[in-house]
Parts: structure tokens; sequence; C-alpha cells
């Protein structure tokens, strides 16, 4: 079903209700409700497979349309509309986790993905795009279902990002003599050695970062919590850890993790924590919360230049990869003036909006991405350098920002009463960070950065 380009944006009518029938909705709500979609250890039994065969009753279809049909769901707004924001949700669940962070990076060259030309690609964007790791393939854990909480790591052990990179060794050796607290640790201390990227996992509340028998810095993995956030770090650089290939020594002692990094900022004013529910209509409601973040934003703006203050909040609205095609700024315009046309004639003139290209075929996908990422974070500002990011909702006025050495994204700590200990709030988007910015600035002393010992608690 190729439905590119339509959405509710478009003014197009809808085809939907033709192609898929009277009873269609029903018909994808009751396969999708079957436990087989949210059971972990089918994902490596599909994943290796050569080719896949769905069977249900007496009918059977090839697995690859199954698949598509997630993917549409995933990148067309119009069919989410149509399916509605219940059914929506369970599609983007764990059947597009399962194509996404699994059977999309087995990278096997005579699978059922490879030969199916629209997954094919869609992998291999995903490889092309994004550093393709155990993380990755981690993330999906919390949308399955396993009987024993061990499996939520056991079951990914199978993929081959599970290895050690160079090594047949696996991060983590299955043991189920372990207590679940003890698996985690080690697995996240084993990471370690490579990256810090499995602190975005982190789903922190106000509740656990008071009180937790959890060190702040090890995920639990295969727990979603409602205010899950969607993790990113594949596309960004911000330690300069890939570029560079460098590995930053991380040394676990029991509950402490013993790092460095450079401290940014300190957190200063957010908006209130943005739910699923402030997103809908996302072209009206998405609209009110982008000029909540505005009003915010230009309070304290003076880090940005005029030209740059609407790059700077475009991007962070969006956590923009710098992906090729429309730039943020231009879908920004396009989805401001089809959403809340008052507001975009003040940003017209206040912003320099009038200067730029406005783009509205495709403009939808701001929002789209400004849902995904914004959910269940704050935009915030800070104090010292008049920044922006966008942040975990467990953040307070007083964390700081800080690039990791060895994070591709940067992260909110909250200082401790023990000078240099710190807890992990979450992982942040700042713009003008993500691609090593800050370390090539403190490597040539442009800026009053420093090298500080971190230790997580």
């Amino acid at each position: 079903m190729d439905m590119a380009g339509v959405g509710p944006l478009s003014g197009r009518r809808s085809v939907l209700p033709k192609v898929l029938g009277d009873r269609g909705k029903d018909c994808i709500r009751e396969l999708f409700a079957l436990t087989w979609f949210s059971r972990v250890w089918v994902l490596q039994e599909v994943g290796l497979a050569t080719t896949a065969t769905a069977f249900w009753g007496d009918s059977n279809i090839d697995f690859g349309q199954i698949a598509i049909f997630v993917y549409n769901v995933f990148t067309n707004e119009e069919l989410k509309f149509f399916l509605g924001p219940e059914l929506s949700a369970t599609l983007l669940g764990s059947p597009l986790y399962a194509l996404w962070n699994v059977w999309s990076t087995y990278e096997k060259k005579d699978s059922w993905m490879q030969r199916t030309p629209t997954l094919r690609r869609f992998a291999e964007g995903i490889i092309s795009g994004c550093d393709v790791d155990f993380t990755l393939v981690l993330e999906a854990a919390k949308h399955f279902n396993a009987t024993n909480s061990l499996d939520y790591v056991y079951a990914f052990l199978g993929h081959p990002k599970a290895k050690k990179p160079g090594t047949d060794t696996t991060w983590l050796q299955a043991d189920y003599s372990l207590t679940l607290q003890d698996q985690h640790r080690i697995l996240a201390s084993s990471l370690a050695e490579d990256s810090l990227n499995f602190l975005v996992h982190l789903q922190q509340t106000e509740e656990t970062l008071e009180v937790s028998e959890h060190p702040s810095w090890v995920p639990q993995w295969g727990e979603k919590h409602p205010v899950h956030a969607e993790a990113f770090w594949e596309a960004w650089d911000a330690s300069l850890r890939k570029k560079e290939r460098r590995q930053y020594p991380a040394q676990p002692r029991g509950a402490k993790l013993s790092i460095s990094g450079l401290i940014i900022d300190i957190v200063d004013q957010s908006t209130p924590t943005m739910k699923p529910d402030d997103f809908e209509p996302i072209d009206w409601a998405g609209a009110r919360l982008i000029e909540d973040c505005w009003k915010l934003a230009t309070q304290n703006s003076y880090a940005y230049t005029r030209e740059k203050v609407i790059e700077a909040f475009a991007s962070t609205l969006i956590c923009d990869h710098r992906q090729p095609g429309h730039s943020a700024v231009e879908l920004f315009a396009g989805f401001c003036m089809h959403a809340d046309i008052k507001f975009f004639k003040n940003m017209e003139t206040k912003g320099g909006l009038w200067s730029l290209k406005i783009v509205l075929e495709g403009s939808e996908t701001f929002g789209t991405h400004f849902k995904w990422y914004g959910t269940n974070r704050r935009f915030f500002t800070t104090k010292n350098k008049g920044l922006w990011g966008l942040g975990p909702a467990a953040m307070q006025k007083g964390d700081v920002c800080v690039v990791l050495f060895g994070a591709d994204v940067p992260f909110i700590l909250r200082p401790t009463r023990i000078k240099g200990e710190y807890k992990v709030v979450g992982e942040c988007y700042m713009y003008d960070l993500m691609y090593g910015d800050a370390m090539s600035a403190w490597r040539e002393g442009k800026y009053s950065y420093a090298k500080e010992d971190i230790v997580l608690v």
C-alpha cells in the first residue's frame, strides 16, 4: 500500500475506507492483538529466517506484507488518523520496534527483509544513517513480554550486535542464577567499555531519582514507565567518539561509574512536560505547544544570532539530525503556516521567516517528529549561556547539562550532596552540541568548558 505524500494536511480525500473495507480496522485490531506480536522470543526466530510466512487460521500471507503495513502506519499520518490513536499506538509499539530495532539490523543478505524493496530501503536507511549497536537492539525490550524478566536481555543475545566489536564474545553471558539487578548492572558495566549510549535507556521519574535501590546509571531493561520518552542517540556524535573512533575509559566500581565530561551549563527554566494527549490533534494542539516553547525560548535567546534563532528553535523541537532533503526551518515554516497562521505571521516578522523558503509539501512531518521526540519531554533554557534544549520529564532547575566522554548525545545530570557525584536524569538534545561542537571548542580553548571527573551514582 503506497500512501506516500498523503496526510491530514494535504487536503486529499482519503481512499483508505475503500482500500481496507468495512471490517478493515476490526481485522487489523484482531491480528495485532495476538500475543505472538508481543512475545520477546519471536523476534529472533523471524529475524534470522530466510523466508517468513504468517499463518492465521486457514489463511497465510508473506510476513513482509505485515511488516510493510507496520512501516506505513509509522510513516503515514493519514493511515494513523484512519486507524485512530489506540490502534495506531498498538502498531507503533512492539510491531514497529521489532521491525526497526531488530529485524532491520540483522543485515542478513538473503532474508525476507532484503527481498522486499520497501523493507530493504528502510533497513538500508537505518544502517546508513545510524550507529547500529546493541543499545539500538535492546531498545526494543520494553515493548515486549517475557515470562522470565532476565529474558528481556537474554532473548537478544543471538543478534549479531550482541557481540563485542571484533570478537565472538557477547556483552553478557546467559546466567539464570543472576538476580535481575545484578544482570542489569553487569550488562551496563560491560557496555560502558565501548560507549555510554546505553544511558539513553534510563527512564527516570522524580520518585526514582529521590529514592531507588538501583544506581541511576543502570537501565532497567524491559520496564516501561508511563513517562516513557523515545530514546535518541544513533545519528549524533556529541563527544566525537565515532568520528575519532575512540574509546573513553569508564570505570565501574560496584554501584558507581567513574567517567569524564564537559559541564556545559545549568538548567534554568522549562515548559511543563509535554504529554501524549497534548499533541492531539497535531496540526492544532502541536501548534499551541510550539507557541509555549517559543515564549520560553525568547525570554533567553542570547546564545544565538538572529540568523540562527529559528534554525536552533526548529531543530530543537524535532531533534533534527541534518538529514538530506528539506531543512528543519523550511518544514517548520510550512507547518506553522498550515497550523497557526497568526503565530506564523508573528514569526514571519519577528523571527525572520519572511526571508526563508517555505515548504508545504511534506511539512506535516514536522508535527510528526515534534510529537515523536517531544512526548514526555520538556523544552528548556540554560542559566549562563542562554542555550535551548529538549530534555527529560524528570529534569528540574539546577540540573546540569553535560557532554559525557563516550556518549553520542548530551545528558542532564543532577548534583548530589557529594562533590563530583551525580545522578543521571536523562538524555537531551541541545542545538550546536550534537556533533562534537563542545569538544572542539574545549580543545581549541574557545569557551570556558573544562574537563571534569564525574562519578555517576
